[in-house]
């Protein structure tokens, strides 16, 4: 059974990213038959953001965010008609949730049954009217109201996995992570209706290249972006996945690594080590990604979900009218997604997951 690893540096903050990474390299490497301390901030880190709630202690959960005890880890999450779809790897399953109500409809498991999740799930996409959960290369599909649709696998090669997927326009384009003979790969794919998959573009991995090397896709006004965060532009894709050039984010402002904890410097060293037991020499860039996804908002406008200085948590990013980088007024917080126009944010707790439900404000 393949290992679903996940795409995690999109998911996770900064050091826990890291650490996720370091794992992921070590087990694909391997033959196969088939809260800490705050961090010491480091020089030449931008201003503080300045908006209310941006000096709230990020790991603590405001007395508006609601507890919803069924929600036991969010992994990712989606949005349709102001109601959120949240996956949860403590089950699986997924959770709908109705912040108007706090009402909660809980569908998926663990099994091997239609509708049931063999392995973990990597992510959730709302598509048209169907809610669809993938994990490794099968495609999982629900109605809103949590109904169960349909099953299938997508024509990959068994050593690829679809890493996240987006609604194009009628359509499903994956991001696909593939692994063959020590070469890791990533490729932008778009699914006609027959079920026929067309690459639009691709980037290799080198084998210690964990950081620098990883891939990202997200919506644009024109279609889709595909590329490398640590590059300064992302390929443009139309909906009809015609190549139309470039999409810039040089304006970000790059951020350093921040100081670590003993424990998490322990943590990454034994990673380390485990991934030099299978020749692979793993070295940290300098600076942080300038960016770890990208969504889009009913108004074209793009927001980049970025780590924030400490490398704890996210913050939210858009580029102002003049070019410039400008920090979307919403506090950090543990876990963070946007889509669209909305925003969740949570913190997970012994009895639940506090959750809080807002809209993507003005930033310019």
């Amino acid at each position: 059974m393949p290992t679903n690893t996940g795409w995690p540096v999109g998911r996770l903050a900064f050091i826990a990213g890291v650490v996720a990474l370091l794992v992921v390299v070590v087990v694909w490497s391997r033959p196969s038959p088939d809260p800490a301390p705050a961090a010491t901030p480091s020089p030449g880190n931008d201003a503080p953001d300045v908006f209310p709630g941006a000096d709230s202690e990020p790991m603590v959960a405001p007395m508006e965010a609601a507890l919803f005890r069924e929600v036991l880890s969010v992994y990712d999450a989606a949005v349709r008609d102001d109601l959120w779809y949240v996956l949860d790897l403590d089950g699986p399953q997924v959770h709908r949730l109705d912040p108007a109500t706090g009402s909660v409809r809980t569908f998926g498991r663990k099994g091997r049954g239609p509708g049931e999740f063999q392995d973990l799930p990597s992510g959730i996409v709302v598509h048209g009217d169907s809610i669809v959960i993938h994990n490794y290369r099968t495609l999982h599909f629900f109605g809103l109201a949590g109904q169960h649709y349909a099953d299938r696998v997508v024509q990959l090669n068994p050593t690829c996995s679809i890493q996240d997927a987006l609604s194009l326009s009628g359509a499903l384009a994956f991001l696909v992570r593939c692994s063959t003979m020590g070469e890791i790969t990533f490729h932008a794919l778009l699914e006609a209706p027959d079920g026929s998959l067309t690459e639009l573009g691709s980037h290799s991995q080198a084998p210690g290249d964990i950081l620098e090397g990883q891939v990202v896709m997200g919506p644009h006004p024109h279609g889709l972006l595909f590329g490398r965060p640590y590059d300064d532009c992302m390929e443009l894709f139309g909906h009809d996945g015609t190549p139309l050039g470039e999409e810039c984010h040089e304006w970000i402002k790059r951020l350093p690594i921040p100081g670590m904890t003993e424990d998490e410097k322990a943590e990454i060293a034994a990673a380390r080590e485990q991934a030099r037991q299978y020749g692979i020499e793993i070295e940290l860039p300098e600076l942080m990604p300038p960016f770890l996804r990208v969504s889009m908002t009913s108004a074209g406008e793009l927001v980049y979900k970025a780590n924030a200085p400490d490398g704890k948590v996210a913050r939210l990013i858009g580029r102002s009218k003049t070019g410039e980088q400008v920090v979307v007024p919403v506090r950090s917080a543990p876990i963070t997604f946007v889509d669209g126009d909305h925003i969740l944010l949570g913190w997970e707790e012994l009895d639940g997951t506090r959750l809080l439900f807002l809209d993507v404000p003005r930033f310019h």
